[in-house]
C-alpha cells in the first residue's frame, strides 16, 4: 500500500510539471514591443511573424486574437487569410506595465499610422 501511494504522488508530480510547461510554453519572445511594432509595419505573413518574435502564441477563441509574450510586455492580434490563402498579421494590440515602454510606443505611434495609412491606399 506504501508503494502504491509513492507511485500515485510521483504520477501526480510527473502530471503537474508537464502540464505547467506545456502551458507556458517559450515565455517570452525575443523582441521588445517596439520591434515586433516596427516589424508589424512591414506587414508580416504570420509565418515571418512567429519566426521573427520568437515566440509561442496562444490563441484565445472567444476574442478570436492571438497572443505573444516579448521581452517587456504582450502583444494581442488578429489574423487574416487574403485570396491565395495566405495568413498575415491584421490587427495589433501591444500592452506593457512598464511607463517607459508605453511612452516609447506612443512616440512610435505616428510613424506606425503613417505606415499603416500608406498600406491602405
Amino acid at each position: 500500500m506504501k508503494t502504491f501511494h509513492t507511485i500515485a504522488a510521483l504520477v501526480v508530480l510527473l502530471l503537474a510539471v508537464s502540464c505547467s510547461s506545456t502551458i507556458t510554453g517559450k515565455p517570452v519572445g525575443k523582441l521588445t514591443l517596439e520591434e515586433a511594432v516596427r516589424l508589424h509595419m512591414t506587414k508580416p505573413t504570420v509565418i515571418e511573424w512567429l519566426q521573427k518574435t520568437d515566440a509561442q502564441a496562444v490563441y484565445f477563441p472567444q476574442q478570436k486574437v492571438w497572443k505573444i509574450n516579448l521581452q517587456d510586455g504582450w502583444i494581442f492580434y488578429s489574423e487574416y487569410k487574403d485570396e491565395k490563402g495566405v495568413l498575415w498579421v491584421d490587427a495589433i494590440d501591444p500592452r506593457s506595465d512598464d511607463p517607459g515602454v508605453l511612452k516609447r510606443l506612443e512616440v512610435l505611434g505616428p510613424e506606425y499610422e503613417k505606415a499603416m495609412r500608406i498600406e491602405k491606399k
